[in-house]
């Protein structure tokens, strides 16, 4: 039996893989200690379902989170590391290849991570992408893109870190402010419509695959966080959904992506066509989780982990529970907000979480603490989808107490 050492940070019961993976696998759990297993409803199924578990309090720093990882591997025989978050994924391939195990390695994790190195493979390989340049490379190199310009870390993500940089003299400002100036690079900023893909790839089949439409784009809704912001999944007609999944199934190639990951990957729908604008090799952030379970009944962390212990094997997906689906986001702060009704009545709405106070004074576990409120929601088409939201976003305005 294969023993499988999991690093997790997201809530056990959406991340249930002692009752996944399980029957196939002696598990081992490194777990974020603010996501404990100790207040779950199922704390003794989850107790019984690992042959150990390590919590620790810092989750996002290295020096907690790899020695116990190391520990276990080192004393258990571990030959298999799951791991699905941002955080994560780096850790993994690293522990990988310290111990010698199969799944993604250091180079392959760094250049999904790398937004240069992502950007110029799939250059290389012919996949179109938004123009860049290093920044810190020469004066010329960057004017070349024009203005204005999006300067963003190599290695951040959801749009943290990112700047519009209207001119010469702004850029000068936002280079010299910088500690390392080589660790961001620069974008030509051109209009687009944000496009999405996500889904599991084993042995370069696309195993599962879907792709959405951003109401508007991330960068946006940081900078306006009182907008909300709706992802609805492109139409089975939609004639982008074939080149979407051409296009992604290229960059997945390209960047060298592992036999079995979870995958997200972005998009610029332009007037001069799609292009490429970020891969990663992890599940996909915000509400898409969630939507996907509506939707169609898949969950790719359930998915993903399944295919990595047994990857030969058939691996039945359900047929779609809704034609359409979609979610919402509001980023931001309660900013004084308080009172926010605990549940959501209306139709076809679901997975409602917000970090306002609720009513009775208690707070939500919620997925993502950025967010003011999300939900996902259903329909027989994109249009019901979409009102359904824009209901949803208007029933949360007018129940929450400012």
């Amino acid at each position: 039996m294969r023993r499988v050492l999991v690093l997790n940070r997201y809530r056990l019961a959406s991340a249930a893989f002692h009752r996944w993976i399980g029957d196939a696998a002696e598990l081992y759990l490194v777990n974020d200690s603010a996501r404990t297993y100790r207040r779950a409803p199922d704390r003794d199924a989850i107790e019984a379902g690992y042959a150990q578990i390590v919590e620790v309090d810092d989750y996002l720093d290295d020096a907690t989170v790899l020695p116990a990882a190391r520990d276990l591997i080192a004393r258990h025989g571990i030959d298999t590391v799951i791991a699905f978050s941002e955080y994560d994924v780096l850790r993994a391939a690293r522990l990988r290849t310290e111990f010698g195990l199969a799944g993604q390695d250091v180079a392959s994790a760094e250049l999904f991570r790398d937004k240069l190195a992502m950007k110029r493979r799939a250059q290389t390989a012919g996949i179109p992408v938004v123009p860049f340049a290093p920044l810190g490379s020469s004066d010329d190199e960057v004017a070349r893109l024009g203005y204005p310009l999006i300067v963003k870390p190599r290695h951040g993500a959801d749009s943290q870190g990112v700047v519009v940089v209207r001119d010469a003299s702004e850029l000068a400002r936002v280079t010299t402010a910088l500690d390392d100036p080589t660790a961001y690079l620069a974008e030509q900023y051109v209009e687009h419509e944000l496009l999405h893909t996500d889904g599991v790839v084993v042995d370069g089949e696309l195993r599962f695959f879907e792709a959405w439409q951003w109401s508007q784009t991330l960068l946006a809704s940081h900078q306006d966080a009182s907008a909300p912001t709706v992802a609805l999944t492109l139409d089975a007609r939609d004639p982008r959904r074939a080149d979407l999944r051409d296009l992604t199934r290229q960059a997945l190639l390209a960047l060298g992506a592992p036999p079995v990951t979870a995958f997200h990957v972005e998009f610029f729908a332009t007037d001069h066509g799609l292009l490429l604008n970020e891969a990663a090799s992890r599940i996909g952030g915000a509400r898409i989780q969630p939507a996907l379970r509506r939707i169609h009944g898949v969950d790719l962390a359930e998915l993903t982990a399944r295919c990595t212990v047994e990857p030969r094997a058939a691996v039945a997906l359900p047929p779609p529970l809704a034609p359409a689906g979609g979610f919402l986001l509001v980023y931001g702060t309660p900013d004084g907000r308080t009172a926010a009704p605990a549940t959501c009545p209306l139709p076809g709405v679901a997975d409602y979480e917000t970090t306002v106070p609720l009513a009775g004074g208690d707070t939500m576990n919620v997925a993502h603490p950025e967010l003011v409120v999300s939900a996902t929601a259903v329909g027989r088409s994109r249009d019901e989808v979409r009102s359904r939201l824009d209901d949803f976003n208007d029933w949360f305005v007018r129940s929450t107490t400012a």
